[in-house]
């Protein structure tokens, strides 16, 4: 494949990032439904 591997590398962090705001906005809606 012709990407550059800091193209996957960006996309992997950006999906990672993603993925960890999503828990941490669950987490905090969670948080906030049981007190």
């Amino acid at each position: 494949s012709d990407t550059s591997p800091w193209l996957s590398l960006g996309v992997v962090g950006l999906c990672f990032v993603l993925l960890a705001a999503l828990t941490l906005a669950m987490l905090a809606r969670g948080y906030k439904l049981r007190s």
